[in-house]
């Protein structure tokens, strides 16, 4: 597939995101991208809930884009995907599989014929004298994976891959990456946090390799709603308002109708922070050397107006939103469009 264009789709509960575009090296190039609102009732947690009313919102797309190739890859996120470390003795790799799946029915509350499952090598280690290794395994409903391949044949598309968002994000985090025109240290252990409309996805990254991800069940709507309840605004409004009318800046510069409104927009984000906090405080008790080095943001609600300092100040570590990524590139025929809403469906193109 490298060097072939083909159709990549992250599926959120608000927005699809639709990519054409092919891995070059190690990164992507993006011919096209555009962002369509999901179809009323048709996804819910990654969960397709109507295969043929998204079937045909995607087709339009794909039509009115001139959005030609025939293969696909989809990028989705779920609390139905179960993700965990598992440490075996080290053996050869075509005995890997069969060792986490005696290790997946021990110790994970599943039917195993129910599930698909992958794993990711994460490291190898030398323990008393013993080499081991550690995987990453990733357990997803075989329902969802079905729907998703249906969705695919309606489209008339070949499906590639189905990644998670997580794994797709990860692989843009190479040796010599630029974020923001500044070199990332893979010497660095990361949170980049995707905060969507309903879910807020926190990842860490270690190594250039994903150590540890979560999806928190919050997200920029329900400010949108403390919004829409404490002001008898609309769902336009609202969403217009919290990114035109709130600062959360230190010393922000506000007149007394804004404060008021910074204040409900503030009470959802201390809520977010409260959870990320759990989720941090799990990941560093994990291992005594776990650390958080630096906090990366994306996402709609990344664009609430000071919120990476307010991020920064509340955990005490540099924060600050994703704006370009150097291992995602745009062809000439692509018009200007902001990167990092499309990281997801970007890093699901390349295959390794």
């Amino acid at each position: 597939m490298l060097g072939q264009n083909v159709i990549s789709i992250d599926f959120g509960c608000k927005n699809i995101k639709v990519v054409e575009g092919r891995q070059q090296g190690n990164g992507v190039v993006l011919e096209k991208a555009v962002a369509i609102p999901a179809p009323p009732n048709s996804i819910k947690d990654g969960k397709i809930l109507d295969i043929k009313k998204m079937a045909d919102t995607i087709s339009d797309v794909l039509q009115q884009e001139r959005m030609n190739s025939k293969k696909a890859v989809i990028a989705i996120k779920s609390t139905a995907i179960i993700t965990r470390d598992i440490i075996i003795p080290y053996v050869k790799k075509d005995q890997i599989e069969a060792i986490v799946k005696m290790e997946i029915a021990r110790y994970l509350p599943i039917m195993l014929n129910e599930y698909v499952t992958e794993y990711r090598v994460m490291e190898e280690f030398m323990e008393d004298n013993v080499k081991k290794i550690k995987l990453l395994v990733v357990a997803l409903p075989k329902k969802i994976v079905e729907d998703y391949l249906e969705l695919l044949k309606e489209l008339h598309l070949k499906p590639v891959a189905l990644d998670i968002t997580s794994n797709a994000l990860s692989k843009l985090f190479i040796p010599g990456v630029l974020i923001n025109d500044e070199i990332f240290s893979l010497d660095q252990t990361v949170s980049i946090i995707d905060i969507g409309h309903a879910s807020i996805n926190v990842n860490i990254i270690s190594k250039g390799v994903i150590q540890f991800s979560r999806l928190i069940t919050t997200g920029s709507e329900d400010i949108d709603i403390n919004l829409i309840n404490s002001f008898n605004l609309s769902p336009e409004d609202a969403e217009k308002t919290k990114i035109e009318q709130s600062n959360l800046r230190m010393n922000a510069d506000l007149t007394a109708d804004e404060a008021v409104i910074n204040d409900a927009v503030k009470s959802i984000v201390d809520n977010w922070i409260r959870e990320i906090q759990r989720v941090f405080q799990y990941h560093l008790s994990r291992e005594n050397n776990n650390k958080i080095d630096k906090i990366y943001l994306y996402g709609a609600g990344a664009l609430i107006n000071g919120l990476s300092e307010y991020i920064r100040i509340s955990f005490n570590i540099p924060a600050e939103q994703i704006k370009t990524v150097s291992s995602v590139k745009t062809s000439r025929k692509t018009e200007l469009i902001e990167l990092s809403g499309y990281l997801d469906a970007s890093g699901a193109i390349i295959r390794r």
